[in-house]
């Protein structure tokens, strides 16, 4: 049986699959689009959409919601469920994104009213249990225009609230800008590594769009470590309450909402395009998305623009040269219209090529009994590119020196492609291709001596993560049915999965195109990771590049002692996209490629 790329698929969630701006995060049955365009108005406490059973009024005033538009009259707030699904654990580690404009305070405001998102709470259960009101919030003041992050801990109409201080930076000058619309990205995040932070801490980050364009920034971002962040004016949280003072909010919650504050109904806040995503966080992989977004080896995320048809140094070190050439979609919005569209790798296995192609090639689109990869716009090279490889298949090559490379490649379908990389390596006593192998347990790349990997079966690859997938139910079930049939490389399809193993370096890509029945952006896009590292290439010295100088820290040149994460010119030695630039696919010499590593860098 063979499936279509959107089978059972909401546009809402075909929508998501298209947006990689946070490539590490992945869809889930909890995930949440708001749906605002029919006409309706909520106006009074739990009050339900109509439209939306997951979206339930709260607070005091007015939704009104029609056109896109989410209008907040006086201080309501809109809490999204996690949608009730036996599945579904709730909302842990969220991408919690919307887009507001305040509009008017009217006949006044208070001095907490700006916009504002509250992620990883059972807020919804306070008045049964006033300690499930715990979880985060990120705000936009008003008045001052801070960006601020405030923990709730307590919430009891009776005995009142419990709050830790707000911990702000600025971000507007002379307070929040009205009839301006604000894109706000807040992610809350659990930090499982302990060697990072302290065991139970999360990461708080809020990012912006200050011009509705679709690029977003880092604009603030603290760590809430257990026993620190304590309640504020001499409060305590009651002792029957299991997150205490200090404690973090851990664990999967029922909530996420929206809010706003004013003394009277008008005070008017709109919202449109908001979204909940469940993330999985991995913080040891590199690589780049289609669009193009830079996953930087230390937590960054950073976009690196370049030129179209441009090639660019993405990793260079005396072992591996990895490039990639960006294209423009000229149909797609602008400041969203680069996407990666090839690259190469060169190692000790060869010169390994992947590129795309508008247009399928001729075999492919006069053959009806041929089964292509894309359809026949992704193309494989195990030579260079003298040759390429259209069709889905297991191929093996070796170079001069005999040291093997192997890539798989087949067709999927949505519910089956990943965003994410579970690192493994598998140890055995039986013959290998590869020795010595990188065990990618943290993000210290602690090195697992003498491993050796068996080479698994195209199938294995994909059962072994299923549960990092899209959809994973829907995708076992997809993967079941090629088992039994044996006809994983018959799969027709417009999106493709690659695997690339080398004795040195293995990786994961992906290739996504636009929806072929609605292609209002129409574009090819490759997202590439480094998925398993060899320990002789984890300490080659002078890691160059895009991606290779994301290898070590950044801290800041005017805040000593703070990281960078988001800044592409404080990241990167190369002050222009040009200074990475190489001659062709295989090309070496670029302008940034330096030996040594800048002062202000340190290993993590």
């Amino acid at each position: 049986m063979l499936r279509p790329l959107s089978k059972n698929l909401s546009p809402a969630l075909v929508i998501l699959l298209v947006q990689f701006l946070f490539p590490l995060a992945h869809a889930d049955v909890s995930d949440w689009t708001s749906n605002w365009t029919a006409s309706r108005f909520l106006e009074s406490s739990f009050d339900v959409d109509p439209f939306d059973p997951r979206a339930m009024m709260r607070g005091s005033g007015d939704v009104d919601i029609g056109s896109g538009i989410a209008k907040f009259l006086g201080s309501p707030r809109l809490y999204i469920d996690k949608g009730g699904y036996t599945t579904s654990a709730g909302f842990e580690n969220v991408e919690f994104t919307a887009y507001g404009t305040y509009i008017t305070l009217g006949n006044g405001g208070k001095s907490y009213s700006g916009l504002t998102l509250a992620a990883r709470s059972n807020h919804d259960n306070y008045s049964t249990d006033p300690c499930d009101a715990a979880g985060y919030y990120a705000r936009i003041y008003q008045n001052t225009g801070e960006c601020a992050f405030q923990k709730e801990h307590y919430h009891s109409s009776s005995t009142g609230t419990v709050y830790t201080a707000t911990r702000r930076t600025p971000c507007f000058v002379g307070g929040l800008p009205f009839n301006q619309t604000i894109g706000m990205k807040f992610k809350v995040t659990t930090i499982t590594d302990s060697s990072i932070e302290p065991a139970g801490s999360v990461l708080l980050e809020l990012y912006l769009d200050e011009n509705d364009s679709g690029n977003f920034v880092l604009k603030h971002s603290s760590v809430d470590r257990p026993g620190e962040w304590l309640p504020s004016g001499g409060k305590t949280v009651p002792s029957e309450c299991s997150i205490g003072d200090g404690d973090t909010v851990l664990g999967p919650r029922n909530v996420c909402f929206l809010r706003s504050d004013g003394v009277d109904t008008t005070n008017v806040v709109e919202w449109k395009d908001a979204s909940i995503l469940n993330t999985l966080v991995d913080t040891t992989n590199g690589g780049f998305n289609g669009d193009p977004t830079i996953l930087g080896l230390q937590h960054q995320v950073f976009k690196f623009e370049g030129r179209s048809d441009g090639w660019y140094a993405n990793l260079h070190n005396s072992l591996l040269k990895w490039n990639m050439q960006f294209r423009k979609f000229e149909d797609c919005p602008q400041g969203e219209d680069m996407f990666v569209s090839a690259m190469t790798l060169s190692t000790g296995a060869g010169n390994i090529y992947i590129k795309t192609t508008p247009e399928p090639t001729e075999e492919c689109r006069s053959d009806p009994n041929i089964v292509c990869l894309g359809e026949g716009t992704l193309h494989i090279s195990l030579d260079g590119g003298k040759t390429f490889l259209s069709q889905p298949g297991d191929y093996h090559s070796s170079s001069a020196e005999s040291k093997s490379a192997r890539i798989v490649a087949h067709n999927t379908y949505a519910a089956c492609s990943r965003k994410w990389h579970d690192y493994q390596v598998v140890d055995s006593s039986s013959t290998s291709s590869w020795s010595h192998l990188l065990r990618e347990n943290d993000r210290h790349r602690q090195l697992a001596a003498a491993a050796t990997v068996v080479e698994k079966k195209p199938l294995q690859l994909l059962l072994d993560n299923k549960l990092q997938m899209i959809d994973p139910n829907e995708c076992h079930d997809w993967i079941q049915e090629r088992a039994v049939s044996h006809d994983l490389f018959q799969q027709r399809g417009h999106w493709s999965t690659i695997y690339v193993e080398t004795p040195l370096v293995s990786f994961h890509v992906e290739y996504r195109r636009s929806d072929f029945n609605a292609p209002t952006c129409n574009f090819q896009s490759l997202d590439a990771w480094m998925t398993q590292v060899s320990p002789i290439m984890e300490h080659t010295k002078s890691w160059n590049g895009i991606l290779g100088e994301t290898k070590h820290k950044v801290f800041s040149k005017t805040n000593p002692g703070e990281e960078v994460l988001s800044d592409r010119y404080e990241l990167l030695r190369g002050s222009h996209d040009a200074d990475y630039e190489v001659d062709g696919p295989f090309g070496t010499y670029f302008t940034a490629s330096q030996e040594n590593d800048e002062p202000n860098k340190k290993e993590a």
